[in-house]
């Protein structure tokens, strides 16, 4: 996969992951509403929220995100179904034995990766920090 590829769904995706609906409704006798922004669980994009927003202009940024995210979940879709597309036509060129290898390939990969999250964070197997600690 390209790299402009890699970056347009890391950004689509990070950007869904952002954008959680709001509580429509809430059912009687429970505590008084707070005002959306109180209820909004997300967070606003970077660095919003250290530039001090008041609670209208937070408002209107959580309405622009709610906005915009239905229509970045649909090019969330068509981006994957042709990513499918584009992968399923580019496994026909294979042979069976390439075929075969690079399924193994890629349980291999994934071994890997569930290998990573089940170590421990500072395992010995960590490689090294950039700067480390000074040697007394």
């Amino acid at each position: 996969m390209s790299r402009l590829r890699r970056s347009v769904l890391g950004f689509v995706a990070g950007s869904l992951l952002a954008v959680p609906y709001l509580v429509l409704a809430q059912s009687e006798g429970e505590a008084p509403s707070k005002t959306p922004a109180e209820e909004r669980r997300s967070p606003l994009p970077n660095y919003f929220g250290k530039i001090a927003v008041n609670d209208q202009q937070r408002e209107q940024l959580y309405r622009i995100q709610d906005e915009y995210s239905t229509k970045i979940d649909a090019l969330q879709q068509q981006i994957k179904a042709l990513i499918q597309e584009r992968d399923t036509k580019m496994e026909a060129v294979l042979t069976p034995g390439q075929k075969l290898r690079l399924a193994e390939l890629r349980e291999e990969a994934r071994q890997r990766a569930a290998k990573q999250k089940e170590l421990p964070a500072g395992d010995a197997t960590d490689p090294p920090t950039k700067n480390p600690p000074a040697q007394p």
